[in-house]
């Protein structure tokens, strides 16, 4: 069974941009969604949730994969990629992008975890690190190749914020809006223009 803290940082970014970005008459993508933990959450703050994932296992789930979304164009009006990113390869990094691009009309939000970022919450290892690294994830970035790799994009939106969580051992996960090291994950909302 995954510990309550791991569950907890796994569904704090959700949280924060579910509540953000809810449109009761809007469809969210949320693609690599997983065991979909989040979609009861997300459903209740968008008319229309599509749970995506290359894991044809998982119940109520559209197949399908990040570098190739089985999506119209403009499909929905916001999409989000939790610790999606860094599971693909460099060289398809960008064409991941650039589906999430096609298929939304409003807002993409993506994540992934830093690479300099913290291995433990509350004593508790976030994942077995091989050679200091998830053996899992393909390309990591830190705060400033993060911002970098969006930044390529900018062309297709009228605004990009950036955000990172962060844990306090009393209140819990936080989102902050300084990009320092040491943190568990970068954020980049992006508003599309159109």
């Amino acid at each position: 069974e995954t510990p309550e803290a791991i569950v907890s940082l796994l569904q704090f970014p959700y949280v924060y941009f579910g509540n953000m970005l809810s449109s009761k008459d809007g469809t969210l993508l949320d693609i690599a969604c997983g065991n979909g933990f989040q979609t009861p959450f997300l459903k209740d703050k968008f008319k229309n949730v599509i749970s995506m994932d290359i894991d044809a296992s998982v119940p109520g789930v559209v197949v399908g994969s990040i570098t190739d979304i089985p999506l119209k164009s403009n499909e929905v009006e916001v999409a989000i990629s939790l610790e999606t990113i860094e599971h693909v390869s460099e060289s398809d990094q960008r064409i991941a992008m650039m589906e999430l691009i096609r298929v939304t009309s409003k807002y993409i939000v993506i994540g992934s975890v830093d690479e300099t970022g913290e291995d433990f919450i509350d004593g508790i290892e976030i994942y077995k690190a091989v050679n200091g690294k998830n053996p899992h994830h393909l390309h990591e970035f830190n705060r400033h190749t993060f911002v970098t790799f969006i930044e390529e994009f900018s062309e297709y939106f009228t605004d990009i914020q950036y955000y990172q969580s962060s844990h306090n051992p009393i209140t819990g996960f936080e989102m902050e809006t300084d990009l320092q090291p040491g943190r568990y994950c970068n954020y980049a909302k992006c508003t599309l223009k159109g």
